[in-house]
């Protein structure tokens, strides 16, 4: 909200209206205080922190905020993608849009918060863009969020008669989720979104998981390859 309660809202005339004021008008402090390393000491905040703070200027202006995630495969990379979109009674709207990486290097987390870490990331950063604010801490590597959103190098390629270094041992991959479990149907939706051949497709499956050929041809066909 504005400083001086008593302040006259303007007659705005559109959504750039709109959202130059909550740009101006939006105060989100750094709040939040970690100490993890020795005396070091910095401030950050959280998608929940500007959302909290962005709450009454919606209220003042007749806006409303909308956060969506969808998950994006890239190659052998996952990443969520958060879209911050702000609308007006007329339904004119504008957004931000940021993609995050899932860490999978990370051991110490479940699948279920590798990728609520990511989100939280993309959220943050999306809120961050559309509003016009800065990001949540003094360097990239002292973000609590970022720690959980660290890019995964890409493998390096091999000479094809030698083993991929990314493969799992035989013994320790997986088996390809049963077809049409939910497992199976989220991949499927994930390689539709992959640009992936057949082959490519085949190979960034078998990373992780054991299967037959007729097990690929059904999950490659269902991915419309």
């Amino acid at each position: 909200m504005p400083k001086n309660d008593k302040q006259p809202v303007p007659d705005f005339k559109g959504m750039h209206d709109r959202l130059a004021y909550i740009q101006q008008h939006l105060a989100a402090p750094k709040e939040r205080v970690n100490a993890e390393r020795g005396n070091e000491v910095w401030h950050w905040r959280g998608a929940e922190d500007i959302l909290l703070a962005v709450k009454p200027l919606l209220a003042v202006t007749g806006c409303t905020l909308v956060l969506s995630e969808e998950p994006l495969l890239v190659g052998v990379s996952l990443y969520q993608k958060c879209t911050a979109t702000i609308t007006d009674a007329d339904g004119q709207s504008m957004s931000a849009t940021t993609a995050v990486r899932e860490d999978w290097s990370d051991k110490l987390k479940c699948a279920a918060q590798i990728s609520g870490s990511a989100v939280s990331y993309a959220r943050k950063y999306a809120l961050c863009g559309l509003f016009a604010i800065d990001g949540g801490a003094p360097a990239p590597a002292t973000d609590p969020d970022y720690k959980s959103s660290l890019p995964v190098p890409a493998p390096e390629p091999q000479a094809p008669q030698q083993p991929r270094q990314t493969d799992m041992p035989a013994a320790n991959k997986k088996e390809l989720p049963k077809e049409g479990t939910t497992s199976w149907k989220k991949g499927v939706e994930l390689a539709k979104n992959g640009n992936y051949s057949r082959k490519t497709l085949r190979k960034a499956l078998g990373v992780k998981y054991s299967f037959s050929d007729e097990e690929f041809d059904a999950f490659a066909k269902a991915a419309g390859l």
